[in-house]
Protein backbone atom coordinates (compact mmCIF):
# COMPACT_ATOMS: atom_id res chain seq x y z
CA UNK A 1 0.00 0.00 0.00
CA UNK A 2 2.59 2.83 -0.93
CA UNK A 3 1.98 6.01 -1.70
CA UNK A 4 3.05 8.57 -4.38
CA UNK A 5 4.18 11.14 -2.10
CA UNK A 6 6.28 10.76 1.39
CA UNK A 7 4.38 11.94 4.25
CA UNK A 8 6.63 14.20 6.39
CA UNK A 9 6.72 17.29 8.46
CA UNK A 10 6.94 20.57 6.57
CA UNK A 11 9.90 21.77 8.33
CA UNK A 12 12.28 18.51 7.12
CA UNK A 13 10.85 19.02 3.20
CA UNK A 14 11.92 22.27 3.30
CA UNK A 15 11.52 25.86 5.73
CA UNK A 16 8.71 27.91 4.98
CA UNK A 17 7.40 31.26 5.89
CA UNK A 18 3.54 30.66 5.88
CA UNK A 19 1.62 27.66 6.07
CA UNK A 20 -2.21 27.35 6.03
CA UNK A 21 -4.04 25.21 8.02
CA UNK A 22 -8.12 24.38 9.53
CA UNK A 23 -11.36 23.75 7.78
CA UNK A 24 -9.93 25.22 4.45
CA UNK A 25 -6.58 23.41 4.18
CA UNK A 26 -4.74 20.94 2.03
CA UNK A 27 -8.21 18.72 1.49
CA UNK A 28 -10.01 21.72 -0.15
CA UNK A 29 -7.12 23.81 -1.33
CA UNK A 30 -5.31 20.54 -3.27
CA UNK A 31 -7.56 18.41 -4.03
CA UNK A 32 -5.48 15.98 -6.06
CA UNK A 33 -4.27 15.25 -2.58
CA UNK A 34 -7.55 14.30 -0.82
CA UNK A 35 -8.18 12.07 -3.48
CA UNK A 36 -5.06 10.15 -2.38
CA UNK A 37 -5.71 10.05 0.74
CA UNK A 38 -9.23 9.15 0.50
CA UNK A 39 -8.13 6.21 -1.82
CA UNK A 40 -5.56 5.34 0.89
CA UNK A 41 -8.48 4.88 3.67
CA UNK A 42 -10.60 2.97 1.25
CA UNK A 43 -7.73 1.08 0.72
CA UNK A 44 -7.08 -0.35 4.28
CA UNK A 45 -10.90 -0.86 4.81
CA UNK A 46 -10.56 -3.31 2.59
CA UNK A 47 -7.44 -4.82 3.84
CA UNK A 48 -9.54 -4.62 7.25
CA UNK A 49 -11.93 -6.62 5.76
CA UNK A 50 -9.81 -9.29 4.54
CA UNK A 51 -8.12 -9.68 7.45
CA UNK A 52 -11.72 -10.68 9.13
CA UNK A 53 -12.59 -12.95 5.92
CA UNK A 54 -9.07 -14.85 6.26
CA UNK A 55 -10.10 -15.42 10.47
CA UNK A 56 -13.01 -16.77 9.17
CA UNK A 57 -10.90 -19.37 6.96
CA UNK A 58 -8.74 -19.91 10.15
CA UNK A 59 -12.05 -20.82 12.03
CA UNK A 60 -13.80 -22.92 9.42
CA UNK A 61 -16.69 -20.32 10.90
CA UNK A 62 -19.26 -18.42 9.26
CA UNK A 63 -17.98 -15.70 7.68
CA UNK A 64 -20.23 -12.90 8.83
CA UNK A 65 -20.47 -13.97 12.33
CA UNK A 66 -16.81 -14.16 12.04
CA UNK A 67 -16.72 -10.57 10.69
CA UNK A 68 -19.52 -9.42 12.97
CA UNK A 69 -17.24 -10.30 16.19
CA UNK A 70 -13.97 -8.91 14.87
CA UNK A 71 -15.17 -5.48 13.66
CA UNK A 72 -16.88 -5.43 16.83
CA UNK A 73 -13.22 -4.79 18.24
CA UNK A 74 -12.23 -1.50 18.55
CA UNK A 75 -8.82 -2.53 19.16
CA UNK A 76 -6.73 -3.81 16.15
CA UNK A 77 -4.47 -5.15 18.33
CA UNK A 78 -6.77 -7.58 19.67
CA UNK A 79 -7.99 -8.16 15.98
CA UNK A 80 -4.51 -8.98 15.50
CA UNK A 81 -4.33 -11.39 17.98
CA UNK A 82 -7.03 -12.99 17.03
CA UNK A 83 -6.15 -14.10 13.94
CA UNK A 84 -2.80 -14.88 15.50
CA UNK A 85 -4.21 -16.74 17.96
CA UNK A 86 -6.30 -18.83 15.61
CA UNK A 87 -3.67 -19.29 13.50
CA UNK A 88 -1.44 -20.87 16.39
CA UNK A 89 -4.42 -23.45 17.15
CA UNK A 90 -5.24 -24.41 13.86
CA UNK A 91 -2.00 -24.63 11.09
CA UNK A 92 1.53 -25.67 11.54
CA UNK A 93 4.19 -23.85 12.98
CA UNK A 94 5.53 -22.87 9.49
CA UNK A 95 2.60 -21.43 8.79
CA UNK A 96 2.14 -19.41 11.73
CA UNK A 97 5.72 -18.19 11.16
CA UNK A 98 4.54 -16.57 7.72
CA UNK A 99 1.48 -15.23 9.13
CA UNK A 100 3.52 -13.53 12.20
CA UNK A 101 6.30 -12.22 9.83
CA UNK A 102 3.18 -11.06 7.35
CA UNK A 103 1.69 -9.22 10.26
CA UNK A 104 5.15 -8.21 11.60
CA UNK A 105 6.50 -6.60 8.30
CA UNK A 106 3.28 -5.79 6.20
CA UNK A 107 0.50 -4.95 8.32
CA UNK A 108 1.10 -3.55 11.49
CA UNK A 109 3.49 -0.96 9.28
CA UNK A 110 0.42 -0.44 7.24
CA UNK A 111 -1.42 0.34 9.97
CA UNK A 112 0.45 2.55 11.80
CA UNK A 113 1.13 4.65 8.01
CA UNK A 114 -2.54 4.42 7.81
CA UNK A 115 -3.13 6.08 11.79
CA UNK A 116 -0.74 8.81 10.40
CA UNK A 117 -2.90 9.65 6.86
CA UNK A 118 -6.03 9.88 8.98
CA UNK A 119 -4.79 11.51 12.21
CA UNK A 120 -2.42 14.04 11.18
CA UNK A 121 -3.34 17.64 10.65
CA UNK A 122 -2.67 18.36 7.20
CA UNK A 123 -1.79 21.89 5.88
CA UNK A 124 -0.24 23.42 3.03
CA UNK A 125 2.07 26.22 1.60
CA UNK A 126 2.49 27.89 -1.72
CA UNK A 127 6.06 27.47 -1.15
CA UNK A 128 6.44 23.54 -1.60
CA UNK A 129 5.43 23.19 -5.55
CA UNK A 130 4.42 20.04 -6.36
CA UNK A 131 6.33 17.87 -9.13
CA UNK A 132 3.98 18.55 -12.50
Amino acid sequence: MGSDFDMQPLNLVKPVQTTEWGNHSVMAMRPSVAVKVAQYIAQWAEIVVMLGMFLAFLLHAHEAAVLAMYSALDNRAAQLRMISSAAAASLPQSHVDVISELMTSQIRPAMKHRDKFVHWCWGFTDECQTPS
